[in-house]
């Protein structure tokens, strides 16, 4: 049962259900502000656990893509024939021998000079 004005009307309790509490204007206010309030703490919640998600998924998939990669170059690296690992080192020795040589004094030079660079 409701009063409205000065009279009392008889309401079922569907009805009543269906109008609803009376809210006055600042409730109604209230009750939307607090609402906009939990939708952007939820959406923030939201964003903050998606950024989490692919910061694990990208950190996981570095550290996966890092150990196959290493394991692929070891695997390719004792799966070489003898053959190819022997000009590997062969190659590698030119190189050392020619950085010797390269850094070392020139005979050419000193033979053209008279034997002697030192001026007295």
């Amino acid at each position: 049962m409701r009063s409205q004005g000065g009279r009392t009307v008889k309401m079922s309790v569907a009805e009543e259900a269906q109008r609803g509490p009376d809210i006055s204007d600042r409730g109604r206010v209230e009750a939307l502000f607090d609402q906009n309030l939990f939708r952007l703490h939820i959406q923030r919640e939201r964003s903050s656990a998606f950024w989490f998600a692919a910061s694990i998924w990208g950190v996981s998939g570095l550290l996966i893509g890092a150990c196959l990669g290493a394991y692929m170059m070891f695997a390719a690296y004792t799966g070489m024939s003898p053959m190819v690992r022997e000009n590997l080192i062969a190659g590698a020795a030119m190189d050392e021998a020619r950085t010797t040589v390269n850094n070392r004094d020139s005979l050419v030079h000193e033979e053209m000079n008279g034997g002697s660079d030192t001026t007295p």
